[in-house]
């Protein structure tokens, strides 16, 4: 059984090991890791912007990250109810 508040712990801290760990769509957590690891790897680089739009980034990745933290916690949640 996998715990669905752990899944979605997984996908708050690292989005994408959500999915990883309950193993239903492990190639789109796999993909999800990297791809935020390079959004959040050359933001960093990307000094330039203007506080406008780093607020407008810091905002839609906090909403992204709610989003696939609860649709992480409904797959774990959906993977219980067919191992039963």
């Amino acid at each position: 059984m996998k715990k669905p508040w752990l899944a979605c712990v997984l996908n708050i801290v690292l989005p994408g090991v959500g999915y990883i760990y309950v193993g239903n769509r492990v190639v789109f957590g796999i993909l999800l890791f990297i791809s935020n690891l390079i959004v959040w790897t050359s933001s960093v680089s990307l000094s330039e912007f203007s506080n406008s739009a780093i607020g407008i980034m810091v905002i839609s990745g906090i909403v992204m990250i709610i989003a696939f933290a609860y649709d992480g916690y409904k797959d774990a949640q959906e993977t219980n109810l067919h191992l039963k």
